[in-house]
């Protein structure tokens, strides 16, 4: 996998970190933006030192 995708929006950030401290689940972590969803689903496709050295 090549490059990832264009960073998140303020406005993005800031929606996630509504729906964080309103939704009332007991969720550690919240993706924002297409850019954290690409890294996630990358790193859980390859072993984490290749994903190290890929980033």
């Amino acid at each position: 996998m090549g490059g990832f995708s264009s960073p998140s929006v303020p406005e993005e950030i800031t929606e996630i970190i509504h729906e964080a401290a309103t939704d009332n689940k007991d969720q550690l972590r919240y993706l924002v933006g297409e850019n954290a969803h690409d890294r996630c689903a990358r790193r859980l496709e390859i072993v984490p030192e290749a994903f190290r050295k890929e980033i």
